[in-house]
């Protein structure tokens, strides 16, 4: 039986209806696959973003343990080399060598303390900041004292050293470094390191 014109009309519409509809469905789907698509990309981006800047911080903080450990190292050796020519009474002009290259470290130290200071909070955290603050550079300061005190005494007037009576007082000092190299190893192994602004919690001037 032949279709009426009607009923031709009435195909030909839901024909285009249906192309139409599914046009716009497909259109959504494409529109939907590419925004995800590109909100994948955005957020792989990112995630590869945060591993560049975490990864810059774990470099900056090593170069920084790599400057300071030694420094600090070797302020300690040095200083015990005068305290055991002092405990052995070598000949004087020795005894002035090692206290010269200490005092050429002491410099050094001096020379990049503050610097040190807020980048060693910066790097490694607060806690670690008020570590080297409050007992490291104390303790440091006091075996400076109790050497330059006996060294510029007239030899006549140096009290007798028993052994490794002055060498002893380093001690708390190096059990003191050894647990913040540890602990400033351990941060750049696990990568926490400059992860947030400490705010005040570095301003060590102001506590």
């Amino acid at each position: 039986m032949e279709k009426t014109i009607r009923e031709k009309k009435h195909e030909i519409k839901m024909a285009l209806l249906n192309f139409g509809l599914i046009t716009l469905v497909g259109g959504f789907l494409t529109f939907l696959y590419q925004y995800f698509q590109e909100d994948r990309r955005v957020k792989a981006d990112k995630r590869q973003a945060e591993m560049n800047i975490l990864e810059q911080r774990r470099t900056q903080a090593t170069v920084l343990f790599n400057e300071i450990s030694p420094l600090i190292d070797t302020r300690l050796y040095t200083w015990r080399r005068v305290a055991w020519g002092l405990q052995d009474r070598i000949a004087e002009d020795s005894l002035r060598s090692r206290y010269n290259e200490y005092i050429q470290v002491f410099y050094t130290w001096n020379h990049n303390l503050n610097k040190n200071r807020a980048l060693i909070c910066r790097f490694f955290g607060p806690e670690l900041g008020s570590k080297f603050e409050d007992y490291i550079v104390p303790e440091f300061i006091e075996l400076h004292k109790s050497i330059i005190f006996l060294y510029r005494l007239p030899r006549s007037l140096r009290p007798i050293i028993y052994t490794d009576s002055l060498n002893s007082l380093a001690d708390p000092l190096n059990d003191d470094i050894y647990e913040f190299n540890n602990a400033m190893a351990e941060l750049i192994r696990s990568g926490n390191v400059g992860l947030t602004d400490p705010g005040k919690a570095c301003d060590l001037n102001g506590n």
